[in-house]
């Protein structure tokens, strides 16, 4: 299985592929976490999978995590690939749920205020 679309909203657990991909890269990435909400309103999982126009989006884009230091130090420590892929993914995987909860303030302000600007 590939992946699924979460429709609950329900928060997920990251995939541990997540971490293989900056634990086991080359030259390690930069990783700019991002977190949205509304793009499921703008083009929605269900049929008739229509583009929706005058939806609102809200992304809130946090700051660059870098993991060059963690992966060597923990290689160093003779860690298993496991256990690295692992730590990457958890710390990515908490900082989209920090991300979430900024992000849905951001977007309940967003509703309100376009709200607020329509009864002037």
């Amino acid at each position: 299985r590939l992946g699924k679309v979460n429709l609950t909203k329900e928060p997920m657990r990251l995939k541990w592929g997540v971490g293989r991909l900056v634990a086991e890269a080359d030259i390690c990435p930069l990783v700019v976490p991002l977190y949205h909400i509304g793009m499921d309103d703008v083009l929605p999982n269900v049929e008739p999978y229509a583009l929706q126009i005058g939806k609102k989006v809200s992304i809130y884009v946090g700051e660059p995590l870098i993991f060059d230091g963690l992966v060597e130090e923990m290689k160093k420590e003779k860690r298993s690939l496991q256990e690295i892929r692992k730590a990457v993914t958890d710390i990515i995987q908490n900082e989209l749920y920090k991300l979430k909860v900024k992000c849905e303030e951001l977007h309940r302000q967003h509703l309100g205020s376009d709200s607020s600007s329509s009864s002037s």
